[in-house]
């Protein structure tokens, strides 16, 4: 009779070891790189973002993609903004079911009652109309249903150049050099992080 010998103690860690380490090496390629480090604190003429991000997604032509885990809603959302830009700034968001976009540091040059009609002036001679919230700071939000996103943002992707008019008059014009990329990075931060 011959005697079966059991196999030693590291012939059975050998495969466990190598299935270990693969697994590790496998998710050190899936783990997202650290967030940069915050910027410094904006100056007083800037306005502050209104929520710090759960973490930036992308950056070209001085567009940020940040994502939100949670807005004042409670909902997460994605953002893309120009954090460099001084005096009136242009920011697009998208969520899960609502999109839009806000202009911080402009308001009506008269007080009004309800929503603002608001005309975004493209430089190709393309007019859009909106309805805005005149909220404090002040600012202007713009709000959408995601489902409309692309039909909404159009314009915005493909001009180089839009004034926003209001009605007393011209509120503000904003450079439109990289929203092609921005608005499409953002509508993928929206797929993939704040629902669809």
């Amino acid at each position: 009779m011959r005697h079966l010998r059991a196999p030693s103690l590291t012939a059975l860690r050998a495969p466990s070891l190598t299935a270990l380490l693969a697994t590790l090496a496998l998710a050190a390629c899936q783990t997202p790189p650290d967030a940069p480090p915050a910027p410094a604190a904006q100056p007083a003429a800037v306005p502050a973002a209104p929520e710090e991000p759960t973490r930036v997604l992308g950056e070209r032509n001085d567009w940020v993609i940040e994502f939100h885990e949670a807005g004042a809603d409670g909902r997460p959302f994605c953002k893309a903004w120009r954090p460099g830009v001084r005096g009136a700034r242009l920011v697009f968001v998208a969520g899960a079911e609502d999109s839009g976009f806000r202009l911080s540091g402009v308001g009506p040059r008269r007080p009004t009652d309800g929503p603002l009609r608001l005309q975004a002036v493209f430089d190709d001679g393309e007019r859009v109309a909106f309805r805005a919230l005149v909220e404090p700071g002040p600012s202007l939000t713009v709000s959408f249903p995601t489902a409309r996103y692309d039909d909404e943002v159009h314009a915005f992707a493909r001009a180089l150049r839009v004034e926003f008019r209001g009605p007393g008059g011209a509120l503000a014009g904003f450079d439109l050099t990289g929203t092609n990329w921005a608005l499409n990075a953002l509508d993928e931060c929206r797929r993939l992080h704040a629902g669809t």
